[in-house]
C-alpha cells in the first residue's frame, strides 16, 4: 500500500521518485535504503528498519506531522499500530533527512570555548577536533602555492647561469678545429691517389718482393767460413729435429704395444665372457664354455710367465674374470676335485710373501724356573721329533701351471659326465628292450589262454590288453632300433673354441695397433717441423745477442778492414756492456747470458724470417719482410756476397715505396702523421720536379724523322716478327706511368704545408685523444641548458664529464710534444694549443661542476621538497602529523640551504634574478613556519582524540624537563568567570592564606572562616528543609558494567561490610531523611516525605537492577521511593570522513551510541520521571553522573541549600585543583598525564588551566529543567558536539586507508550531549535568565570513583576509592574522640545509616579504641537517636558547625 501511495505522490508530482528513502536521498544518505531499494531485505527486516528510523526521526523532532510520534514515550512496537500508524511511520522514515552532524558542527566552537569540564568526560575543546582541520589544510594549500613560486625563481637563476656557462665554453672551444683538419687530410689522401701515390703504384713493388722472397732468397756468405757456419747450424737443426722423433717414436711404440696388448686382453675377455654361453638359460655346452675359458687361463699362463709387474697385473685381472666365471661351468664335482680347483683358482694368483715369525714373549722373574724345565723337555721333544721324518706340505702351483692344472681337471670331469651319459643311455635303452620282450610274452600267454576256452568277460579282456601292450612294444622296439649318435655337447673341440676366441681378439688388437701407427707417423712428421722450427726459432731469438766478428777470408782483404772496426766497437760496447751489467748486478743477480751466434747461423736465421715473411699475404707481406731486414746488422749485410746485397737493396727500395704508399693510405690525426706527411711532401716534390722536367722536354721542338736504312731489309724483318710475337702474347712490364698534373702536385704541398702548421696535427696525440677532442666540441655545440632537448642535453653533458677526465693526460701529452719540438714557430703554435687547452679545463671542469653538483644538488632538493609539501595530509592521526610538523621545519631548512645556493651563483644575469629567488624562498620559509603552527596546533586535538579512542598515542608529546603546570587557585578561577557564574564555597577553598609572623592575616583568616561556618549553616539548614518537604529529589545515572559483566552499582566493591554502590547510596538517602525530619520535627520523629531517587539506566539493565533491589527490599527504602527509569537516548553514530549515519551489522537498525550525561533531560521525559517529579512536587533535583564514587555526598544538604538560597538555577560541585588537602587526591595525577599528552608547546595548554573541573554532581530548579525541556523540544540538536567514537558497525563506510580504531572496528564520531554544558555558560546562549553556580568544594573529601571512565579518568587500582573511603572515616572516628588499636595502619568502616558527613560520632566513639574494621555499633544496628532534645534548629546547628568546620579547618591546614 505504501509502494502505492509513493507512486501516485510521483504521478502527482509531489516526489520525485516512488523508492523509499526521500528525505535520505536528499541528505546524502542513499547508503540507508540501498538494500531496500534492491529488494534484499525480507518483510520482516524492512518494518525493522521503518521503525528504528521512525524512532531516529522522533530524537531528531523531525516527526512532529506523525501523530505517532508527537507523544514523550518511545515508538512502540509495529504490531500495537493500525493501518494509519503504520504509513504514518513509513512516512516519517521516508522523510527523515540525515543531516544531524550540521547542527553539531555549527555549535562545535561555542562547546568547545566552554569552560566547566567533568573531569570523567572528554575535554571540552575536542568537540572542536572536526573543525579544525581548515586551518592546517589552508596553510598546505598556501605553502604548496609559495614552493612553487619559489622553485619557478629558484629554476630561473640556474637557467640564467647555465646558460651564461655554456655560452663562454662554446667561445672557447670553437678554435678546436678537429674535423677541420680531418678533412683536409682526407683531401691530401684523395689527391695523393690521384696523383699516383696509391695501391697501383704500390702493387708492382709488392709482386717484386713476393718474386724476390719466393725463389726463395738465399743469404749467400762470401767468405767459405761464413757458409760452413751457415751449413753448420743447419746440420745442427736437422739432428735435433731427428734426434726428436726418434726419442718420440721409441716412446710411442712401446704405449701403442701396451695398448694393443690391453685391447687383446679386454677383447678376450668380452668374447669369454659373453652371456649368451653363460646365462642360466644358456644351451651352450660345457665343452664350449671350457673352451672359452682355456682362452682366458692360456693368456694368464702367458702374462704371468712374462715376470714383469705389467703382466702380473694382467694375470691378476683375467684371474677375476675366471673366478667369476667359475661358478657358472654348472658341473658336479667330487669333493676332490672341489677342493683340488679351489686350490688351483687359489694358484692363479702369486702367493704373498710369508709373514716374519713373532717373537718369543720374555718369561717374567717367577716364572723362569718352570720356564726352564719346560725348555730342557722342548728340546728333547724336538730333538726326537727331528728325528722322525715329517712330510712337507705340496708346494704350490705357478699361476701358469694351475691355469693349465685346473683346464684338466675340468676337461676330465666334463668327459666323464658325458661317458657316464651315453652308457645311461645304452642302459636305457636295454631296458626297454627287455620291457617289450615281457609285453609280448604276455600277451602271447593271454591269446592263448583265450583259446583254451576260457569264455568269460575276463579273459577276453586280458587278450585285448595284451595285444595292445604287444602292440605297444613292438612300435617302440621299432623306433628305438636307431643307431646311437653321439649328441651335439659331446663333440665340442675345446682347442677350436679357445683358438676362435683368440684369433678374433688377435684381429681386434691388430686393427687397433695399425690405426696407432698410422696416427704416429703424422704426428712424427709434424713433430719433426716443429722441432726444426722452434730449433730455427731460439736462433732468431739469440739475434739480439752481439753477434760474433766474421770469420776471415783468406781471398777477401776488405772482409780484414770489416773485422778491425767492428772490433774496435765491438770493445766498446763491450765496455758499456760490462758498466750495465755491474750496475744490474749491484741490484739484482744477473741471469746467465746466452750465447751469440756466429755469423753463419745468424744468416741462417735471417734466412728463415724471410722465408716466413714470403708466407704472408699481400697486405702483411711488405711488413713482415721490413720486420726481417731491420734485424740485419752491418757485419751481416757486410758477410753476404754481392748478389745477395744488390736484392736486399732492390727489396728496400721496393718496400720503402710500399711503405709510403700505405701510410699514407693511413694518414690520420695520430702519432707519426707529422712525419708521414713529411715524406709524402718529398714524394711530391720530386715527382713536381718530374712534371716540371717532362714539360720543359715536351716544349722542345722534335728533330725531323729520317729513315736510316743500315740494315736493310733484315732489321725490317726483325720488327715485323717481334710486332707479330708481341701481339700473339702481352708483354709482362706495366705501360710507363702518365705524369702527373703539375696543379695537382702543388695543391698536395699545399695541404701539407696547411696541415704542418696546425698546432692540433703537431701534437701528434693519439688518435683516442684527438676523438675526445672532437666529442668535447661536437658536445658544446651541442649544449643549450634551458631550452634544448632533455635527452640531447643529457647525452651531451655525459660526454662532457668523460671527456674532462681526458684532458689531463692531453695536457701531458702537449708537454711532452713541447719537449720534443726544437722548431720555434711549432713550439709557438703548440703553446697556444696548451693556454686553450687549459682555458677549456677550467671553464669545463666549472660548467660540469654547476651541472652534476651543483644544479642537482638544488633540483634533488627542490623535488624533495615539492614532494614533501605535496605529501602533506591533514589526517586525524598523530604520527602522520608529527611527521608533517617535521617536514615543515624541513622545508623551512631547505629555502635557507637554496637561499645560499643562489647567492653563490657569479655570473651577472644569475645575479639579476637571484633577488627575486631570495624573495620567493623567504615567502616559503615564512609559510613553512606558519603550516607547522597549524599542524601542531590540529595534532593536540589529534592527540585528545586517539586519547579518547582509549588507544595509545601514536606520536606522543615532547614535555620539558623543567616545566611545571601551575594548577588554579579559587581566586584566579573566579577571577575568569566570576561574570558568568556564581561562585559558592562549601569547603573553605578561597579562604585567606595565615601568615606565622602576620597577626592581621590570622585575624583575617579567622573572620573569614567564621563567615564560611555562618553562610554554612544557612545552606545546611535551608537545605534539610527542601528535604524535609521532600521537593528535592536524586537522579543517578548509572548502568555501566564491570569486566566480569556484573552491574556496577550492584557490585561488590571491597568494603569490610561488603556493601554495593547501591547500597552505600540508599543508606545515605535514610539518613538524609532522618537527619532532615528531625531538623524540621525535632528527634525521633518520623519521615513525612520520603525522598524519591530515580536511577536512568540502559534497557539491558533495568530488570537486573530491579530485581536487586527487591530482593534487598530497597536497602530500607519504600519501593514507591526508588524508580528504574530506561535511558534510551541512543544518538546516532557517524563515519570519519562525511559525517554519515550509518547502519549496523544487520543492516536494519542505524549504529547508535551510548547515551551521553546530557540526555538526562530527555530520557526523564520519555520514560515519565519527569512527569512524576511534577506530580510529588519536587522542585529541584540532583543529578549524580559518576555513578562508582564511594564518597559522594547525594543530596548534600549544604549544596541543595546554598543553590536554592542565592536562586540558582543551574550548579555544578568543582574541585580547585591547585588547593591540597589531608586527603588524596587525584586530580594532580590528571592534569600531569594531560600535561603529558599534549605537550608543553600545545596551545591547549594553557585552556587546560582555564577549566573548571567538575566531579559529576549538578543541582538543576525544576523551573530550569522545564525550560530545558521546552528547548529540546523546540531545538532537538541543541548542545550536541562531535565526540570520538571507535567500533562502528562492519557495515560502516570507512575510508580507504584507514586505521581501525583501538577498540576494533572503524573509528568515527558520536553526537554527545554533555551535562555540564548545561551548566555552563553554553545553555544561557539558549535560555534567557539562567542563573549559574560554581559551588566549590573538597575533591579529596567527595570525589573516590572505583573504576573511573576509560580513558579520560582511570584510577591508581579499584580498591585505592574503597582506601579513601576508610580512611576518611577513620578520620571521622578519629575527630569525634576514638581511637585505633593500629594507629598507622588500622581504618574502621561507619555507616551511612550512622553519620553522612562525620556528624553525630561522638557518643558512639569517644573513649573507644577500635581493632577491627568492621563494628557492629558503627554500622546501625544498635544506633540511636544523635539528636540532643528540643526543636531541630537547637540540633542541627552543632551537627552543621562539626561537619563544615571539620571540613575548613582541613582546608587551614593543607593551605
Amino acid at each position: 500500500m505504501w509502494e502505492e501511495e509513493c507512486k501516485n505522490m510521483q504521478a502527482s508530482k509531489k516526489r520525485s521518485s516512488p523508492a523509499m528513502g526521500a528525505g535520505a536521498a536528499a541528505s546524502g544518505h542513499q547508503h540507508i535504503f540501498e538494500d531496500w531499494r534492491n529488494k534484499k531485505l525480507r518483510p520482516q527486516q524492512m518494518i525493522q528498519l521503518a521503525s528504528d528510523l521512525a524512532d531516529l526521526a522522533q530524537w531528531a523532532g523531525v516527526g512532529r506531522h506523525v501523530p505517532e510520534l508527537r507523544v514523550d514515550g518511545p515508538v512502540k512496537a509495529w504490531a500495537e499500530y493500525g493501518t494509519a500508524g503504520k504509513v504514518h511511520l513509513l512516512q516519517a522514515a521516508d522523510a527523515l533527512q540525515f543531516n544531524f552532524a550540521e547542527a553539531a558542527r555549527k555549535q562545535a566552537e561555542q562547546l568547545a570555548d566552554n569552560w566547566l569540564w567533568q573531569v570523567t568526560e572528554a575535554l571540552p575543546s575536542l568537540s572542536a577536533e572536526p573543525l579544525r582541520t581548515t586551518a592546517p589544510n589552508n596553510a598546505i594549500a598556501s605553502l604548496k602555492t609559495r614552493l612553487t613560486e619559489a622553485e619557478a625563481a629558484v629554476r630561473a637563476v640556474f637557467d640564467a647561469e647555465r646558460t651564461s656557462q655554456a655560452a663562454g665554453l662554446k667561445g672557447l672551444v670553437e678554435p678546436l678545429s678537429v674535423a677541420r683538419c680531418a678533412r683536409n687530410l682526407q683531401v691530401l689522401k684523395a689527391l695523393a691517389a690521384e696523383v699516383g701515390l696509391n695501391a697501383t703504384m704500390a702493387d708492382p713493388a709488392v709482386a717484386a718482393v713476393r718474386t724476390t722472397l719466393s725463389a726463395p732468397l738465399s743469404l749467400e756468405a762470401a767468405a767459405p767460413a761464413v757458409a760452413a757456419q751457415k751449413t753448420a747450424a743447419a746440420d745442427a737443426v736437422n739432428s735435433e729435429a731427428d734426434a726428436a722423433v726418434a726419442a718420440e717414436r721409441s716412446a710411442r711404440v712401446a704405449e701403442i704395444e701396451a695398448a694393443a696388448a690391453k685391447t687383446y686382453r679386454r677383447a678376450l675377455v668380452l668374447q669369454a665372457s659373453s652371456p649368451t654361453h653363460w646365462h642360466m638359460s644358456s644351451e651352450t655346452p660345457a665343452l664350449h664354455r671350457l673352451g672359452l675359458m682355456s682362452a682366458l687361463l692360456m693368456q694368464l699362463a702367458c702374462d704371468s710367465a712374462a715376470g714383469t709387474p705389467e703382466g702380473d697385473a694382467a694375470a691378476a685381472e683375467l684371474a677375476d674374470a675366471v673366478r667369476k666365471l667359475m661358478p657358472q661351468m654348472r658341473i658336479k664335482l667330487s669333493e676332490d676335485d672341489a677342493a683340488r680347483r679351489v686350490m688351483l683358482l687359489a694358484a692363479l694368483t702369486p702367493a704373498p710373501p710369508a709373514p716374519p715369525p713373532a717373537p718369543k714373549p720374555e718369561p717374567e722373574e717367577g716364572e723362569e724356573d718352570e720356564e726352564g724345565k719346560e725348555g730342557e723337555e722342548g728340546a728333547e721333544e724336538g730333538e726326537k721329533a727331528e728325528k722322525e721324518e715329517v712330510p712337507p706340505p705340496p708346494a704350490r702351483p705357478s699361476p701358469a701351471e694351475a691355469a693349465q692344472g685346473l683346464v684338466s681337471l675340468m676337461e676330465g670331469v666334463i668327459r666323464a659326465q658325458l661317458a657316464e651319459a651315453v652308457e645311461a643311455r645304452k642302459a636305457a635303452r636295454a631296458a626297454a628292450k627287455e620291457a617289450k620282450a615281457a609285453a609280448a610274452a604276455a600277451a602271447k600267454a593271454a591269446q592263448e589262454e583265450a583259446q583254451a576256452g576260457e569264455g568269460s568277460e575276463e579273459a577276453a579282456e586280458k587278450a585285448e590288453e595284451a595285444e595292445e601292450v604287444a602292440a605297444d612294444a613292438e612300435e617302440q622296439e621299432e623306433e628305438e632300433e636307431e643307431v646311437d649318435v653321439p649328441t651335439a655337447a659331446e663333440t665340442v673341440d675345446v682347442a677350436a673354441v679357445r683358438k676362435g676366441v683368440e684369433q678374433e681378439a688377435r684381429s681386434r688388437s691388430d686393427a687397433e695397433k695399425e690405426a696407432a701407427m698410422l696416427k704416429l707417423e703424422d704426428a712424427l712428421g709434424a713433430l719433426r717441423e716443429a722441432t726444426a722450427a722452434k730449433a730455427v726459432t731460439g736462433l732468431v731469438d739469440r739475434l739480439a745477442v752481439t753477434a760474433p766478428p766474421a770469420a776471415k777470408g783468406d781471398e777477401d782483404g776488405a772482409v780484414e778492414e770489416e773485422e778491425e772496426e767492428e772490433e774496435e766497437e765491438e770493445e766498446e760496447e763491450e765496455e758499456e756492456e760490462e758498466e750495465d751489467e755491474a750496475e744490474e748486478k749491484e741490484a739484482a743477480p744477473a741471469a746467465p747470458a746466452a750465447a751469440p751466434l756466429d755469423a753463419g747461423s745468424r744468416l741462417l736465421a735471417l734466412e728463415s724470417l724471410l722465408r716466413d715473411a714470403a708466407k704472408a699475404s699481400d697486405a702483411g707481406l711488405a711488413a713482415a719482410t721490413a720486420d726481417a731486414i731491420a734485424k740485419l746488422t752491418d757485419a751481416d749485410l757486410a758477410a753476404l756476397d754481392g748478389a745477395t746485397s744488390s736484392a736486399l737493396s732492390a727489396l728496400s727500395a721496393h718496400l720503402a715505396l710500399v711503405k709510403l704508399v700505405a701510410d699514407t693510405g693511413k694518414l690520420d690525426l695520430a702519432p707519426g702523421a707529422c712525419d708521414t706527411l713529411r715524406r709524402v711532401d718529398t714524394w711530391l716534390a720530386e715527382h713536381e720536379s718530374q712534371a716540371a722536367a717532362a714539360a720543359a722536354e715536351a716544349a722542345e721542338p722534335q728533330p725531323a724523322t729520317e729513315t736510316v736504312v743500315e740494315e736493310g731489309e733484315k732489321q725490317e724483318g726483325e720488327a715485323e716478327a717481334e710486332a707479330e710475337t708481341k701481339e700473339e702474347t702481352p708483354a709482362p712490364a706495366p705501360a710507363k706511368p702518365k705524369t702527373a698534373d703539375p696543379a695537382r702536385l702543388a695543391e698536395g704541398r699545399r695541404l701539407v704545408s696547411e696541415l704542418l702548421g696546425e698546432g692540433l696535427v703537431l701534437l701528434e696525440l693519439p688518435p683516442a685523444s684527438y676523438r675526445k677532442l672532437q666529442l668535447l666540441r661536437e658536445a658544446v655545440d651541442k649544449l643549450d641548458p634551458v631550452a634544448g632537448d632533455g635527452a640531447v642535453q643529457h647525452s651531451a653533458i655525459k660526454t662532457l664529464g668523460e671527456v674532462v677526465s681526458q684532458l689531463g693526460p692531453i695536457g701531458g701529452s702537449v708537454d711532452a710534444r713541447l719537449s720534443q719540438v726544437s722548431d720555434e714557430g711549432e713550439r709557438a703554435k703548440l703553446g697556444e694549443v696548451r693556454s686553450a687547452a687549459v682555458a677549456i679545463y677550467g671553464a669545463l671542469t666549472t660548467f660540469l661542476r654547476l651541472e652534476t653538483e651543483t644544479w642537482t644538488d638544488a633540483k634533488s632538493t627542490l623535488d624533495k621538497a615539492r614532494t614533501t609539501v605535496f605529501g602533506l595530509k591533514v589526517e586525524r592521526k598523530a604520527a602522520t602529523l608529527s611527521e608533517g610538523v617535521e617536514a615543515c621545519g624541513g622545508v623551512h631548512a631547505t629555502c635557507v640551504k637554496l637561499g645560499g645556493m643562489v647567492s653563490a651563483l657569479g655570473s651577472q644575469p644569475a645575479k639579476a634574478a637571484s633577488g627575486r629567488a631570495k624573495t620567493a624562498l623567504q615567502e616559503t620559509a615564512e609559510q613553512a613556519h606558519s603550516t607547522a603552527a597549524a599542524l601542531e596546533e590540529y595534532l593536540s586535538y589529534v592527540r585528545l582524540r586517539e586519547h579518547a579512542l582509549g588507544g595509545a598515542v601514536s606520536a606522543p608529546a615532547e614535555v620539558e624537563d623543567t616545566f611545571e603546570l601551575q594548577l588554579p587557585q579559587l581566586d584566579e578561577m573566579t577571577g575568569k568567570h566570576n561574570d558568568e557564574a556564581v561562585w559558592l564555597d562549601l569547603a573553605g577553598m578561597g579562604l585567606p592564606a595565615v601568615d606565622e609572623e602576620d597577626e592581621a592575616s590570622a585575624e583575617a583568616h579567622e573572620e573569614a572562616l567564621a563567615g564560611l561556618q555562618e553562610r554554612l549553616d544557612g545552606w545546611h539548614m535551608t537545605g534539610l528543609r527542601l528535604l524535609a518537604r521532600g521537593q528535592a529529589a536524586l537522579v543517578t545515572l548509572g548502568g555501566a558494567t564491570t569486566e566480569a559483566g556484573e552491574l556496577r552499582l550492584t557490585a561488590d566493591i571491597g568494603l569490610p561490610s561488603a556493601k554495593s554502590l547501591l547500597q552505600l547510596c540508599a543508606e545515605k538517602i535514610r539518613r538524609l531523611q532522618m537527619m532532615a525530619a528531625e531538623s524540621v520535627s525535632g528527634p525521633n520523629s518520623g519521615v513525612a516525605n520520603p525522598l524519591h531517587w530515580y536511577l536512568l539506566v540502559p534497557a539491558a539493565a533495568e530488570q537486573p537492577l530491579k530485581d536487586f533491589l527487591a530482593a534487598n527490599e530497597h536497602f530500607g527504602l519504600l519501593p514507591s521511593q526508588v524508580h528504574v527509569a530506561v535511558n534510551d537516548v541512543r544518538p546516532p553514530l557517524l563515519t570519519e570522513e562525511g559525517l554519515q549515519v550509518v547502519l549496523d551489522s544487520t543492516g536494519t537498525r542505524v549504529a547508535r551510541s551510548q547515551p551521553g550525561s546530557g540526555e538526562v533531560f530527555l530520557a526523564l521525559r520519555r520514560s515519565g520521571a519527569l512527569a512524576h517529579m511534577r506530580k510529588v512536587g519536587v522542585r529541584c533535583i540532583e543529578v549524580e553522573t559518576v555513578e562508582d564514587n564511594t564518597i559522594a555526598r547525594p543530596l548534600d544538604p549544604a549544596f541543595l541549600g546554598a543553590c536554592s538560597a542565592t536562586a540558582i538555577d543551574a550548579a555544578a560541585k568543582v574541585a580547585v585543583p591547585g588547593v591540597q588537602t589531608e586527603g588524596t587526591s587525584a586530580l594532580p595525577e590528571l592534569y600531569s598525564r594531560y600535561l603529558e599528552l599534549l605537550g608543553t608547546s600545545s596551545p591547549l595548554l594553557e585552556r587546560l588551566g582555564d577549566y573548571v573541573p567538575a566531579i559529576g554532581t549538578y543541582y538543576f530548579s525544576m523551573d530550569f529543567v522545564k525550560r530545558v525541556d521546552k528547548l529540546l523540544r523546540d531545538r532537538p540538536m541543541a548542545l550536541y558536539r562531535l565526540a570520538p567514537a571507535d567500533k562502528l558497525p562492519s557495515r560502516a563506510a570507512a575510508a580507504p586507508g584507514k586505521a581501525p580504531a583501538p577498540g576494533g572496528g572503524a573509528a568515527g564520531y558520536r553526537l554527545e550531549r554533555r551535562l555540564s554544558d548545561f551548566a555552563s555558560p553554553a545553555v544561557c546562549s539558549l535560555i534567557d535568565g539562567v542563573q549559574l553556580a560554581m559551588v566549590a568544594v573538597d575533591v579529596a573529601a567527595e570525589f573516590a570513583p572505583v573504576w573511573g571512565t576509560a580513558p579520560f579518568y582511570k584510577t591508581a587500582s579499584p580498591t585505592s576509592a574503597v582506601d579513601a573511603m576508610l580512611l576518611q572515616q577513620t578520620r571521622w572516628v578519629e575527630e569525634a574522640g576514638g581511637a585505633l588499636e593500629d594507629e598507622e595502619e588500622g581504618v574502621v568502616e561507619v555507616s551511612p545509616l550512622v553519620s553522612y558527613a562525620g556528624e553525630g560520632l561522638a557518643p558512639l566513639v569517644e573513649g573507644k579504641v577500635f581493632a577491627e574494621a568492621y563494628v557492629h555499633e558503627l554500622q546501625g544496628f544498635d544506633a540511636a537517636s544523635t539528636g540532643a532534645g528540643g526543636n531541630a534548629g537547637v540540633w542541627a546547628v552543632p551537627a552543621v558547625v562539626a561537619f563544615a568546620g571539620a571540613a575548613a579547618l582541613q582546608v587551614v591546614k593543607g593551605k
